[in-house]
């Protein structure tokens, strides 16, 4: 998971224990465009970030679904723009993930 600027703390703080309380773990390796590339490789399950821009998000995101994950739509909504949500994951975890923490 995370962190933007551009989402309130509190934010973060409910989606951890959401994570957390559903059995899932929660960790913070640095960079979001490297815990992607962790994602792609296998080495962690699935991420969630508030808000990434695009030029942080995209070449991740196209890792994962290469490797068979699944991404969100992030060019939605002026994503390309603007920045937008990234939820990413293996595709057994992806949507759980999203079922927890997208409202």
């Amino acid at each position: 998971m995370g962190r933007s600027s551009r989402a309130p703390a509190s934010d973060y703080a409910r989606a951890i224990d959401t994570l957390l309380d559903a059995g899932l773990e929660y960790r913070r390796f640095g960079a979001g465009a490297l815990m992607l590339a962790h994602v792609a490789a296998g080495q962690i399950h699935g991420y969630f970030e508030a808000h990434m821009n695009s030029w942080d998000a995209l070449a991740g995101m196209l890792l994962i679904e290469e490797a068979g994950g699944t991404c969100n739509a992030f060019l939605a909504n002026e994503g390309l723009r603007q920045g937008n949500l990234v939820l990413a994951g293996c595709a057994s975890v992806q949507p759980r993930m999203a079922a927890l923490l997208v409202k």
